[in-house]
């Protein structure tokens, strides 16, 4: 696939941000730069607008951070709760 280059000015706390991620990641600074900017493309491609705004900040967190958000498991019982209230809606609304 063709590539195009960019020169891009990144204020110093951003790149320091994005060069801690590719540490932590062991990848270079511009890989890490280039998957944040493919998230951020296409994480708005075809989505509802409230969508997009919720998965929105997912772009900016490392990967343990979204394996950490991935595992996270609501109580049984909130879950329950949720469930019932997901199948109310559906039969006959809130």
């Amino acid at each position: 696939m063709p590539t195009q280059s960019v020169t891009l000015h990144l204020p110093d706390p951003l790149y320091q941000r994005l060069k801690w991620r590719a540490e932590l990641a062991q990848r270079a600074v511009e890989d890490e730069l280039l998957d944040v900017v493919a998230a951020a493309v296409l994480a708005g491609d075809d989505l509802p607008t409230e969508l997009t705004e919720a998965l929105s900040p997912l772009a900016l967190l490392n990967d343990q951070a979204l394996w950490c958000a991935a595992r996270t498991r609501l109580p049984a019982d909130v879950a329950e709760e949720l469930e019932g209230l997901h199948l109310k809606r559906q039969r006959e609304g809130l």
